[in-house]
């Protein structure tokens, strides 16, 4: 009985241990000027697996979250997996490639901004 008991008590630990380590936490940023996304996130990009970002970006912002997503770096770990972009405002049109976010190998979930105007084929 007592043996069952401790089994049953490790099993639920091990559980548990796995469900919290497998929980993703949601990033949320203001960006107050377009090309400051790097600023605003300080040290921390590759280590971001979700984030939502709020405010104006532009190339070069778009330049760090396509890195951060896995953009040619196959060999360099990279977490973005979620990017909500839906308060973001992308300068100068609003306007998004349809290769924008190509090749970014972790990204698995994007949210595009409510003001887009149009996506462009290349």
């Amino acid at each position: 009985m007592r043996k069952s008991f401790y089994l049953v008590f490790l099993l639920v630990t091990w559980i548990n241990t796995i469900s919290a380590s497998a929980q993703i936490y949601l990033t949320e940023v203001n960006v107050s000027k377009a090309g400051s996304l790097e600023k605003e996130l300080g040290n921390r990009p590759d280590t971001i697996v979700a984030l939502k970002i709020n405010g104006n970006i532009n190339e070069t912002d778009i330049s760090l979250l396509r890195r951060m997503s896995g953009f040619g770096e196959y060999d360099v770990p990279k977490n973005l997996r979620l990017l909500d972009l839906s308060d973001a405002n992308i300068l100068p049109d609003h306007v998004i490639s349809s290769t924008m976010f190509g090749y970014c190998w972790c990204l698995t979930y994007l949210i595009l901004p409510k003001n887009t105007t149009r996506i462009e084929s290349i």
